[in-house]
């Protein structure tokens, strides 16, 4: 079992935006611009419970179930050191989102003492309702299918090579 509280995160950076043309240009005061940006983050509470199975020596299968409190997550709000009538439209980004819960199942196969190969699948639920769609978060239900092997002896801890293939829906078609 593991909880996760609320996580407060500050970030500082920049906003640069080039290539500026026409009306934006003006209202930019040129083809560039850069402003100093800052925001104050609270990322959702989580909560995960797994269970590992051993059936035999040789096979270990596991499982995990995840709750994401994304509905407390509601507003991101970013401060500008210099804005104007289209940035100034752009703070706060309101979320309104679900909260989430997650699955994922994996298995571990012994081939001998020092490998092992190992597979899995995952399924990520989107915490975004169609009609708050934004480019800055998570926006679609995802699965995703693993596969591994690994090498360990007395040298190395655990050595792992692994490929992960995610598949994505459409916004709308859950």
């Amino acid at each position: 079992l593991q909880l996760r509280g609320p996580a407060h995160v500050k970030y500082k950076g920049g906003l640069t935006v080039e290539e500026l043309q026409g009306v934006y240009a003006g209202i930019f005061g040129g083809t560039s611009f850069f402003t100093d940006v800052s925001s104050d983050i609270t990322l959702p509470p989580a909560a995960t419970i797994g269970y590992a199975y051993q059936p035999t020596k040789k096979w270990t299968l596991e499982a995990d179930l995840n709750w994401t409190g994304w509905s407390t997550y509601d507003r991101m709000e970013f401060t500008l050191g210099e804005s104007n009538v289209v940035l100034n439209g752009l703070t706060p980004v309101h979320h309104d989102y679900d909260d989430t819960v997650n699955v994922h199942f994996g298995g571990e196969y012994k081939l001998s003492d020092c490998w092992k190969l190992q597979g899995g699948y995952q399924f990520y639920e989107t915490p975004v309702r169609d009609a708050n769609f934004s480019s800055c978060n998570p926006d679609n239900h995802r699965h995703a299918f693993s596969a591994g092997l690994g090498y360990e002896n007395k040298w190395f801890a655990l050595l792992h090579a692994a490929l992960d293939r995610q598949i994505r829906r459409q916004l709308g078609h859950r």
